[in-house]
């Protein structure tokens, strides 16, 4: 009788880690997620004293306030306007490059684990660079997954390393 009992208490040990085991394998690392985002305004400004690029967070009202010198008045408006518990904007200045901004500045944008990542599209040179820094602000769906992010992260194509990379916490 007590083989029994210790073939049954096995088998019932043997079945649950099975049990827990396939539970447990769906909870791995979240693959990269791309982010659907939408343009709001493109334009140049003469605000972003940087030659350097530039990538500010809107994750809430109260930054409204720090990105509006670099916007049109009608962009800041359509920031008040967003849901922020399922979206939030993005700022991409380009510095004074001296590149005509591109026609489609964002090639995407990606989440993974704590990082979105813009990959931005550079124009051509110009021998008339224009005034100021070019710069896009979009409007990004934090998508079904989301889990918040605490870096941002800004490269162009041919970079071997971030152009830029931001600590901001977007919930």
């Amino acid at each position: 009788m007590t083989i029994r009992r210790r073939w049954r208490h096995a088998l019932l040990i043997i079945t649950l880690l099975l049990a827990l085991s396939a539970a447990l394998g769906g909870c791995g690392p979240t693959p990269p997620q791309e982010l659907t985002y939408t343009l709001v305004e493109s334009g140049n400004t003469d605000a972003w004293a940087s030659d350097g690029p530039g990538l500010l967070a809107v994750a809430g009202p109260d930054d409204i306030a720090t990105v509006a010198p670099y916007l049109s008045p009608q962009a800041s408006v359509t920031l008040e306007t967003l849901d922020y518990t399922r979206e939030f904007a993005l700022l991409i200045l380009r510095g004074r490059d001296g590149r005509v901004p591109a026609q489609e500045p964002i090639r995407r944008i990606v989440w993974w684990g704590n990082v979105v990542t813009v990959q931005m599209q550079l124009g051509e040179e110009a021998a008339a660079a224009p005034a100021g820094s070019p710069y896009t602000l979009a409007r990004v769906e934090k998508g079904a997954h989301w889990g918040g992010a605490h870096t941002l992260r800004l490269v162009t194509p041919g970079a071997a390393e971030n152009v830029l990379t931001q600590l901001r916490t977007i919930p």
